[in-house]
């Protein structure tokens, strides 16, 4: 029986980062968090027999002024409301608002890492 063989080439190619979509920012910052943290009561999310509320969903609920209140200079943790760090992270766009290419780096068709480059 033959086997296939990956040249380092085709590995390197398979690993290099690919373009896996486009976020907008109006805000000048972006949210990375588990989408479940911010469907809010009453509402159905994979969560919803672990969390009795999206924790976030009470941040989003307060003003936009509140919200920016507690964000520091370039990046901040939000933590659970036990005080755990874990619930998402808020950071600076770069030089603000505009559209960014999401890329990956896919190994074994697993997303390894992203990144998004906001300016060169």
């Amino acid at each position: 029986m033959a086997t296939a063989t990956v040249t380092k080439k085709e590995k390197a190619k398979k690993n290099a980062w690919q373009t896996i979509g486009r976020v907008g920012v109006d805000a000048g910052m972006l949210l990375i968090c588990d989408p479940c943290y911010i469907v809010g009561k009453g509402k159905s999310s994979p969560a919803d027999s672990m969390l009795p509320q999206a924790p976030l969903a009470e941040e989003f609920e307060k003003s936009w002024g509140d919200f920016c209140d507690r964000l520091e200079a370039t990046s901040t943790q939000l933590n659970y409301n036990m005080g755990q760090a874990g619930l998402g992270v808020v950071f600076d766009s770069g030089f603000g608002d505009g559209e960014y290419d999401v890329e990956a780096k896919i190994v074994d068709d697993r997303i390894q890492e992203i990144r998004i480059k906001f300016f060169d």
